[in-house]
């Protein structure tokens, strides 16, 4: 019973690995709070899905709402501050293990030059996770006559002792980002004619190391993570950018790296018409497995709007279980932009 229990912990234990996105750079509030507003716009709705190694018969999803929103005030161009929030839902494994936080950001951004911006985040959410009783199987729940587990009813049969089957605590996490970019600071239009963009940063997560461990006797706090990550857009012609992101997870004793590389073809420029379309291709791994995952990714681009698809083709050792298949991820954005007015310019020095 003893080893059960151990066991059972264990489990727990490895959902404390935070979910990652192969698409994160579509999830940017999710990356690092230090890119909260940082976008063309005033305010940013973002969605993105995953359904990991969808051939195993047991279910691995994550689902993720993100807002935020930019406050540029009267004087924009010195710094302006952003509001978000952020819903996570994610589930998996035979007992249907879930983790739901809902968070709350804020940021700071200052203009350091013409085209160079700093922003500081903050992140404070609430975690509860939990697992369903009722899916638990021990060892004398086992039928040696079917080879099948059978289950008691409510949870019934499990031990006094055993975990919770839910807790709730606080997260906190803070993040810092450095925009440089080609396009003039605050563009009344945006034409596509400046391109270039790079964020460079890094996310600190479970800064206050909340208890992890649904059982009262097991301190387990939740691990750091450290996320450093680098987006960027190359401008190539009028047509053409080069697309290049990485993020970097270390999350003791783990460490996870992600790359991505790739092209956007922009098919028109016209206001109200702009069309661009994007092929990356990815890829996931681990300090103690050189190949995970490669991953495709499609993106399509009209004005403010983008949808993002993407597949995780497995090429780890759990191809035993998954025959080589993955999972499929699918992104939504949408940015809205108000009409402002245009600067005021005195045509006569003495009025």
């Amino acid at each position: 019973m003893t080893l059960v229990f151990l066991l059972f912990l264990a489990a727990l234990a490895l959902r404390a690995q935070d979910v990652v996105y192969s698409q994160f750079h579509n999830a940017p509030i999710l990356v690092s709070p230090g890119l909260t507003g940082v976008f063309d716009g005033d305010v940013r709705l973002s969605g993105i899905y995953a359904n990991q190694w969808n051939s195993v018969p047991v279910n691995f999803n994550a689902f993720t709402l993100g807002a935020d929103m930019r406050f540029l005030g009267d004087k924009p161009r010195k710094g302006f501050f952003a509001a978000g929030l952020l819903l996570h839902f994610d589930q998996a494994g035979f007992i249907g293990y879930y983790n739901t936080t809902v968070s709350g950001l804020g940021s700071y951004t200052r203009r350091l030059g013409k085209h160079i911006y700093g922003t500081v985040g903050v992140k404070a959410g609430l975690a509860h996770q939990g697992y369903n009783r009722d899916r638990v199987t021990l060892d004398e729940y086992y039928n040696p006559v079917t080879g099948l587990p059978e289950i008691p009813g409510n949870g019934g049969g499990l031990p006094v002792d055993f975990p919770d089957d839910n807790s709730t605590s606080l997260d906190l996490a803070a993040g810092f980002n450095l925009r440089i970019q080609k396009a003039d600071d605050y563009e009344l239009v945006d034409r596509k004619q400046e391109r270039t963009v790079f964020d460079i940063g890094f996310g600190m997560f479970h800064l206050n190391r909340a208890p992890q461990s649904l059982s009262e006797v097991v301190d387990d706090p939740s691990a750091f993570r450290l996320s450093p990550y680098v987006f960027s857009t190359i401008q190539v012609g009028k047509t053409f950018d080069i697309l290049a992101n990485a993020r970097i997870q270390f999350q003791d004793p783990h460490s996870q790296y992600m790359l991505a590389a790739g092209l956007r073809v922009h098919f028109s420029r016209a206001l109200g018409k702009q069309l661009a379309m994007q092929f990356m291709l990815g890829t996931r791994f681990q300090e103690q497995e050189v190949r995970e995952a490669i991953i495709p990714m499609f993106e399509l681009h009209y004005n403010d709007f983008q949808i993002g698809f993407s597949y995780d083709a497995n090429i780890s050792d759990f191809t035993a279980a998954t025959n080589g298949f993955g999972g499929p991820q699918i992104s939504l954005s949408y940015i809205f932009k108000r009409v402002r007015p245009l600067p005021i310019h005195k045509t006569c020095p003495l009025i």
